[in-house]
């Protein structure tokens, strides 16, 4: 499975991976990927993408630095804005109520599938969903399940 040209949308979680030190392994393949889609075009993210990133990134967590300073998280919000391209209005939230229920999914998880799906992406990926699972005519990649340079297409 390839991404090629198909639109893909990036979970909050690989975001934050593609910057944070400490998981080497994850930041270079989150990264890679980051790189790609934004260099093929065919990167989706939402408001809330951008939004939970920017917190995630700026959080202290009980004595631990954050991962980045806010200067750096808004730089890293100002490369990715022009990226986000999925709806997130109170068409999004209807559609979001009916897929939380109908595939038990939480909330949050709901409001990124239905943008996901809202700008007709063909992949999701995240290290959080169910790996290979299909909603719409979307599949839900973990990049960590799976060849990333082939998924890439290097």
């Amino acid at each position: 499975m390839r991404l090629a040209n198909e639109k893909c949308f990036l979970d909050t979680n690989l975001l934050i991976y593609a910057l944070d030190p400490r998981e080497p392994e994850k930041r270079r393949i989150a990264a890679d990927l980051l790189r790609t889609a934004i260099k093929k075009d065919t990167l989706t993210l939402s408001p809330q993408s951008l939004s939970e990133t920017y917190h995630v990134l700026t959080r202290v967590r009980r004595g631990d630095p954050a991962l980045a300073s806010h200067h750096e998280a808004e730089s890293f919000i100002r490369v990715l804005q022009p990226y986000c391209r999925a709806p997130m209005d109170g068409g999004t939230i209807a559609t979001a109520l009916k897929l939380r229920v109908g595939l038990n999914f939480g909330w949050f998880d709901s409001l990124l599938l239905t943008s996901a799906i809202g700008a007709g992406c063909k992949f999701f990926l995240s290290e959080d969903m169910q790996h290979e699972r299909m909603i719409a005519n979307m599949t839900i990649i973990n990049p960590f399940k799976t060849d990333a340079a082939l998924l890439i297409g290097r």
